[in-house]
Formats: structure tokens, C-alpha cells, sequence
């Protein structure tokens, strides 16, 4: 279990990194990119499903309650003091962020996923992949 955390925590890794090199520095741009707009948007959407996959997993390995959906996940890990509190709010909006993108429901906000892009997603997903390698020494 644990190698697969490695796996999947070295795969996003690599992904973040394609995301900041497509990812123009103007929304303008961004949108005028389709192909770039996509393979970031793809790229989110992986490493989101990566994401709760190693939560899962880390779960799993540590014998913790079974979750019952995606925010219970990210709640058993901020109740076992893996993750913030804020962070495990975080996930649960990137995932409900990723549902949204996925799945289409309706015209996406693209200033607010390019927003998420600039201003939060790079720390927030390295501050939960810090914090599973950090629990798992």
C-alpha cells in the first residue's frame, strides 16, 4: 500500500509540474490556449482522483474508519490529525471543483479555475502531499 502511495504522490508531482509549464501567466492567454486550457484542466482533474486515491489508500494502511464518500475521506484524515482542519475543506472543494469540471454541470468558471491555478492549488496539493509523506515516516 504504502508503494502505491509513492506512486501516485510521484505521478502528481509530475503532473503539477506540466500544469506550471502550459499554465499562461494571464487569464487572456489561458483562454485563448484551448489546448493548454485543457491539458491543465485534464492534468487537475488526475491529480484530484491521485489525491483521493492516496487518502484512501493511507486510509486503509493505517486501519482507519471506513469513509463513506469523498468528504468523509478528507474528514478521517483531518480527525486523525493528518491533515488541517482547513486543509481537509480544501480537498473536499477541489474535489467537488473536479466534479464539476469532469462532469460539466453547466458552463464551467474559467476565471475561477484559472484563479485556482495562480493563487492556491500548487500549495494545497503540496501541503497534502507533505503531510502524507510526513505521517507515513
Amino acid at each position: 500500500m504504502e508503494k502505491r502511495i509513492d506512486e501516485k504522490i510521484e505521478e502528481i508531482e509530475k503532473y503539477l509540474e506540466q500544469i506550471y509549464s502550459w499554465l499562461p501567466e494571464e487569464f487572456e492567454e489561458y483562454m485563448a490556449d484551448t489546448k493548454s486550457r485543457a491539458a491543465c484542466e485534464k492534468n487537475f482533474e488526475v491529480i484530484s482522483e491521485y489525491i483521493l486515491d492516496i487518502a484512501i489508500y493511507f486510509i486503509r494502511l493505517k486501519k482507519f474508519r471506513i469513509p463513506n464518500d469523498d468528504e468523509s475521506t478528507f474528514k478521517i484524515l483531518a480527525e486523525e490529525s493528518i491533515i488541517s482542519n482547513i486543509l481537509c475543506k480544501k480537498m473536499t472543494a477541489m474535489r467537488g471543483m473536479r466534479n464539476f469540471i469532469a462532469h460539466r454541470y453547466g458552463e464551467v468558471d474559467n476565471l475561477k479555475v484559472f484563479d485556482s491555478f495562480q493563487e492556491e492549488f500548487r500549495d494545497d496539493t503540496e501541503e497534502f502531499l507533505n503531510s502524507i509523506k510526513t505521517a507515513l515516516k
